[in-house]
């Protein structure tokens, strides 16, 4: 899905909830066109960025950057994001379109709270309104960068609230640059 979404020594952005191995799998598809990975560390636990930092360097991966900034608080005059054209948001989801949510979750950093939920069918609508309320806070902070060419919004849920409705309600409160792509939907 990213490759052809890539730019020549363009960077790309990961924000959201995803492993040390999604960084790396980013890396691999970013440096065949010399581009680097951004990663907002102050989002992740400590040890998650161990983790990552960890695996980046067992696989000899030298184009991913750690930021001290939150992405939220990132701000697209910070000189470390000068060459950004894609930023892939991967928020926590619940996770409903899974058949074993429970691997995914162990692997990508996932809300262990969402299993009682997902072991009876549906998530609660609190917890559907917590999440979505970060997805939409990522996807419109994401949708601010001007010079960002592209904006992925990758979810694991077959809730219209967690997905396609979400992005539309961002897109329509958000003022977005006439760069950006026009939304496309994929399942």
């Amino acid at each position: 899905m990213l490759q052809p979404l890539l730019f020549d020594k363009g960077d790309v952005l990961v924000a959201g909830s995803f492993s040390a191995l999604t960084v790396a799998h980013v890396a691999v598809a970013a440096a065949a066109r010399s581009g680097r990975v951004l990663v907002c560390g102050t989002d992740h636990k400590a040890s998650q960025t161990e983790e990552m930092k960890e695996l980046l360097s067992q696989m000899d991966i030298k184009n991913v950057k750690v930021l001290s900034e939150a992405f939220c608080s990132l701000a697209e005059w910070n000189n470390a994001v000068r060459r950004l054209k894609v930023i892939i948001v991967l928020p926590q989801c619940s996770s409903s379109a899974l058949n074993d949510p429970v691997t995914t979750m162990h692997s990508e950093h996932g809300d262990w709270n969402l299993l009682p939920d997902l072991s009876h069918g549906s998530v609660s609508k609190s917890k559907i309104f917590s999440l979505t309320t970060q997805q939409a806070r990522l996807l419109a902070h994401a949708l601010s960068f001007q010079k960002v060419q592209t904006v992925v919004y990758s979810t694991r849920s077959v809730c219209p609230e967690e997905s396609e409705q979400l992005v539309r309600q961002v897109l329509d409160k958000t003022h977005t640059h006439p760069k950006l792509l026009p939304f496309r939907y994929k399942h």
